[in-house]
């Protein structure tokens, strides 16, 4: 896919471990295209119990919840590392 960049990966302010990526404003969104972008993800990285947060093309950090098997579960909008 090439909607997204890795931006980072690290400890959060609550110690738990996230994957930062961001939306390159390129074809789809990561909000609309947030199935596919959990099972890309889930094809090459360790997701499992990490927190993954995306910034949109307006600034905007949010989470993408998945259920640690490549599935897109939900959004959790405003979020901060």
């Amino acid at each position: 896919m090439n909607n997204y960049n890795l931006v980072d990966t690290g400890i959060n302010r609550k110690s738990e471990p996230y994957i930062l990526i961001e939306d390159t404003g390129v074809g789809m969104s990561i909000t609309n295209a947030a199935e596919d972008v959990i099972r890309d993800l889930y094809g090459y990285l360790d997701i499992k119990g990490k927190h993954i947060y995306y910034t949109d093309t307006d600034g905007q950090t949010d989470e993408l919840l998945h259920d640690n098997n490549g599935n897109f579960i939900d959004f959790k909008f405003g979020n901060e590392l």
